[in-house]
């Protein structure tokens, strides 16, 4: 196994790399772990074709936008909540999180003559981070001895 393929399959994060035709060209084994897809099942496919969700018109913007002119995208996790409809890990698992909570990055990949050949997209799981800020938002907003809505949550609504 090579150093690369090292590295990529044991980090902590997806990583996917797709083609100017969208097909995926790579597909790490955190992927491999969350998704339930194995590398040769997505490998060639179109990831649009893999993920219907990916299909709209910003997903494609942002893949033209990245193969055209090198545009790094960031997608934060509090705008999209996902791009990979994921199931979170079982020990996070909430009612109110149906799909892992994502921040992801895509930019592109160049070849020796600089020219964009592909893009990659990164996966970081943020679901943690975000049960412990529903759980804060929760505190802040009710008494701790009798769960009621505190002060604090009368004036948010009232402001509304």
């Amino acid at each position: 196994m090579s150093t690369f393929a090292q590295i990529t399959d044991n980090i902590n994060c997806g990583i996917v790399v797709i083609d100017k035709n969208l097909k995926v060209i790579y597909w790490n084994r955190w992927m491999e772990i969350h998704s339930g897809f194995e590398s040769p099942a997505v490998i060639g496919r179109r990831i649009i074709d893999i993920y219907q969700n990916l299909n709209n018109s910003q997903f494609i913007r942002n893949c033209k936008s990245i193969l055209s002119f090198g545009n790094f995208i960031f997608i934060s996790q509090k705008l999209h909540q996902y791009i990979f409809p994921l199931k979170p890990i079982a020990n996070l698992s909430n009612q109110s999180i149906e799909y892992m909570q994502q921040s992801c990055a895509m930019f592109p990949l160049r070849d020796e003559n600089n020219l964009t050949t592909a893009i990659c997209i990164t996966v970081y799981d943020v679901t943690e981070v975000v049960l412990y800020q529903q759980k804060l938002l929760n505190l802040s907003r009710t008494d701790m001895l009798t769960g009621l809505c505190n002060r604090r949550y009368l004036e948010e609504r009232l402001r509304e």
